[in-house]
């Protein structure tokens, strides 16, 4: 089940949230972010490749998984950040909510699937 998850998060990822961005920096240039947006959804999409190869060996490849968990509740973290500052619009909660929810299923998934500690998964140490 773990591993259609983070096949499901990858194509997400490569169908969905990376030509989105793109669309939008097309649609709406702005001389502030048009060219962050690119590297954004290249971004997206090697991370999409990553999780693809991460599913072929999820026990060794874990640390993939743990640490684009850790990016994600990053990520969603500055997001709520910025919704309560009024930098961002209150419908992002949305994304808030799956790309936490998302970063901890990929983390424990990690844990579990790799049967290391987090603190191992956290400093990428591999058998």
């Amino acid at each position: 089940m773990f591993k259609i998850i983070v096949m499901v998060l990858a194509a997400l990822n490569m169908v969905l949230f990376a030509p989105a961005i793109i669309a939008t920096a097309i649609s709406n240039p702005t001389p502030e972010s048009f060219s962050m947006s690119f590297a954004l959804a290249g971004f997206l999409i090697m991370t999409a490749a990553l999780l693809v190869w991460a599913t072929h060996n999820l026990p060794e490849r874990a640390p993939v998984l743990f640490w684009n968990g850790m990016v994600r509740i990053f990520a969603s973290s500055a997001t709520a950040y910025a919704i309560s500052i009024n930098l961002e619009d209150v419908a992002r909660y949305a994304f808030v909510a799956f790309d936490m929810t998302a970063g901890m299923i990929l983390i424990m998934g990690a844990i579990k699937t790799s049967q290391r500690s987090l603190w191992e998964l956290l400093l990428w140490r591999v058998r």
